[in-house]
């Protein structure tokens, strides 16, 4: 009977704690809203590092399981495989990116420039339909001029905007500095804590099972840790095929478009790859 009572107050004192704290939440919710960006902002590069480590944690496994599955790289008694491992893949890496850059940014310019060459062409011809639509149809210069728009103050509201724009030019250039100084930083500690848990990845692991066995049941540690590697698993395999799927279908989309002489072939497979990897829109993009 004791226990049942101990029970029951336990539930009594859960149900008011929870009652208070959600109405201190709901007529708090723009502090805690506040604090809650605030922990973001402040975790937001470890965040990023996690999500890079992840991902270069594909290319690490593919090279020290596969690769050099039989190769130690022992120096002395000591292994030197991880950050052999590790300088590889962010080689890679950066081989990639940089290739991607170089196909495409060039390539993008060319076709912008292309088709803004092409306005030259472009503006006499629509200027000469529109003067032929007016002369066969009076009834909409008749319209037009209903309307009563006023062309002078209109020009004059674009020249001042355009001299707005120009004179915070300045201001807007030492924002951009100071932007991309702000997103440097928060890019090299995001990659800094990546290479940490590339290369601290079994030992934190390890901590990780401790802390879940420390914390919760042997059972629900049991089920938590299936659910852990299971997701790891899962998104691991979905990253690197669709990465395969992204070279094959580049490769594939490029070279039928320089086959048939299409222009900008390997500007048409850059974008195929990298739209690969949007689900469902991607094939359409």
């Amino acid at each position: 009977m004791k226990y049942y009572k101990n029970q029951e107050t336990k539930r009594i004192l859960f149900i008011i704690t929870f009652a208070v704290i959600l109405t201190a939440c709901v007529f708090n919710f723009d502090v805690i809203l506040n604090v809650i960006r605030q922990i973001l902002s402040i975790l937001y590069p470890f965040i990023v590092g996690g999500v890079i480590a992840f991902i270069l944690n594909v290319i690490l496994r593919q090279l020290e399981l596969k690769v050099f599955k039989n190769v130690s790289f022992e120096i002395k008694g000591r292994s030197f495989k991880r950050p052999i491992c590790l300088f590889l893949t962010i080689l890679i890496t950066i081989s990639i990116v940089f290739m991607l850059l170089f196909l495409l940014v060039p390539k993008l310019i060319e076709a912008i420039l292309a088709m803004a060459s092409q306005l030259g062409v472009f503006i006499p011809q629509a200027q000469d339909y529109l003067k032929n639509l007016f002369d066969d149809n009076p009834q909409i210069i008749q319209f037009v001029e209903s309307l009563n728009i006023d062309f002078d103050s209109m020009l004059k509201q674009l020249t001042d905007f355009l001299t707005n724009s120009a004179t915070g030019m300045l201001s807007n250039a030492v924002n951009m500095v100071t932007s991309f100084a702000g997103t440097l930083f928060s890019f090299m500690i995001s990659f800094i804590f990546a290479l940490y848990l590339l290369i601290q990845k079994e030992n934190l692991s390890r901590q990780l099972r401790l802390i879940m066995k420390a914390c919760l049941s042997e059972k629900s540690a049991s089920k938590m840790e299936y659910v852990l590697a299971l997701s790891f698993e899962t998104f691991s395999s979905f990253v690197g095929g669709q990465g395969l799927e992204a070279i094959v279908l580049g490769c594939i989309v490029g070279g039928a478009c320089w086959i048939f002489k299409l222009s900008y072939a390997s500007l048409v497979g850059v974008i195929a790859a990298l739209c690969s990897f949007i689900p469902m829109f991607g094939s359409m993009i």
